[in-house]
């Protein structure tokens, strides 16, 4: 909490001493988008099911639209590593297909990259296999953990 703290009073700084007023909301509410931000991550095993299809989700829209053709989770380049996430605010969502990175501290750092497909509770619920991942194996044994998340390029997610 105190990093996420400290980056938007960064952020706030900057846009109050290099911005007109007019633009520093604006432009403060882009640049807080992507500052890294502490999220509560969870696994539901829905998503480490490559055969469920794009209508059990609430980014299926998304999932079908022509450009993409996700019919089921295995369509989906990162598969499995996917998932729901509380700024997924339902069907046809904006925000639908965005890659984030998440961190997870323990002595070392783990780093993963998801696709958002889904809403979610709190923070972030994605496949176990991705949890996995994030937390060397401990997905069962942990259930859920705190850590840092912030989106980045399609690209790391293997999507054009």
């Amino acid at each position: 909490m105190l990093f996420q703290a400290a980056s938007r009073a960064l952020l706030a700084l900057l846009a109050a001493n290099f911005l007109s007023t007019s633009s520093r909301a604006a432009t403060l509410e882009r640049l807080s988008a992507v500052v890294p931000r502490n999220v509560s991550v969870s696994y539901d095993q829905i998503y480490d099911d490559g055969e469920t299809p794009a209508n059990a989700v609430s980014c299926s829209t998304w999932m079908t639209a022509k450009d993409r053709d996700y019919p089921t989770f295995s369509y989906i380049p990162a598969f499995p590593l996917i998932g729901g996430a509380d700024f997924i605010d339902g069907s046809n969502s904006a925000l639908c297909g965005q890659c984030w990175q998440l961190t997870y501290y323990t002595p070392t750092e783990t780093n993963i990259h998801v696709v958002a497909i889904d809403t979610a509770t709190r923070g972030f619920t994605i496949s176990e296999r991705a949890m996995n991942a994030l937390t060397d194996g401990e997905a069962r044994k942990l259930g859920r953990v705190d850590a840092v998340g912030y989106p980045v390029a399609k690209s790391h997610c293997g999507m054009p």
